[in-house]
């Protein structure tokens, strides 16, 4: 038990909190064939930028890492090829374990469009009755 709990690190969890509630929001609109509003998108990329940005910093003071060095703008820096450095990032402080961490962040994301597609579900069969 004690080994989860060493996951259970505010950065694992607000990263997860957040993949949850955008990723269950999107799927939501989705289901119900809605067009999210503009504000919600622009808070959903602005949120993972900042949750990622977050996570990468705490995780990296955690490992101190040399190879990895933040640029000057992290913002642009995350935004334009956030898909190339998570993995870089893993596989060079982690080694093979960054599988393990790929495989959770693709869990978290399937479990949060399977919660949002439960909720919309919810929501939206008791109106069809």
């Amino acid at each position: 038990m004690a080994n989860f709990r060493a996951y259970l690190t505010t950065e694992n969890v607000s990263l997860f909190a957040f993949m949850l509630l955008a990723e269950a929001a999107s799927v939501i609109f989705n289901i119900i064939a809605a067009e999210p509003p503009a504000g919600f998108e622009l808070l959903k990329n602005i949120g993972y930028l900042y949750v990622l940005g977050y996570w990468l910093e705490v995780d990296g003071r955690r490992h101190h890492h040399p190879a990895f060095k933040w640029p000057y703008c992290r913002g642009i820096f995350l935004h334009l090829i956030w898909m190339f450095i998570i993995p870089y990032y893993l596989f060079k402080t982690r080694g093979a374990r960054a599988f393990l961490t790929l495989l959770i962040f693709a869990s978290m994301y399937v479990v949060s469009a399977l919660a949002g597609a439960l909720a919309a579900t919810l929501l939206i069969a008791p109106a069809f009755d």
